[in-house]
């Protein structure tokens, strides 16, 4: 009968390990990499409205978030260049923050947005 306990402990532990593993996909803790957005130039300067948007956006979705979006700000061109590089630390609300700041900043000239990317390095 040892067996039988066994296999049901076997096939718990299992059951367990997958539920965890369909929580965490679902809820974003998976995502891997950083997620970057550049603001750039072509000569005359980077796109103020664009990145004004981007800031009152993570303030407000911070502000309704926890635990909070943790970025990094790198300055790069002598125009305000810049990118924004985002680390996801296990955050559950990484995904639905990406979908959302994709959504916001899609149309706008001279802003890229980078999943899966490397940051720049700091000069």
């Amino acid at each position: 009968m040892q067996t039988g306990t066994m296999k049901v402990k076997i096939v718990l532990i299992a059951f367990l390990c997958l539920i965890n593993t369909v929580a965490t996909e679902a809820n974003g803790n998976n995502y891997k990499g950083n997620f970057v957005i550049s603001f750039y130039s072509i000569g005359s300067g980077k796109n103020g409205r664009a990145y004004t948007k981007f800031n009152s956006f993570i303030r407000e979705f911070n502000s309704k978030n926890s635990p909070r979006i943790q970025y990094d700000i790198i300055d790069w061109g002598k125009e305000g260049e810049k990118d924004v590089c985002f680390h996801p630390n296990g955050n559950a609300n990484f995904t639905e923050f990406i979908k959302q700041i994709t959504e916001l900043l899609k149309n706008e000239p001279m802003v890229t947005v980078k999943e899966h990317e490397e940051c720049r390095k700091r000069e």
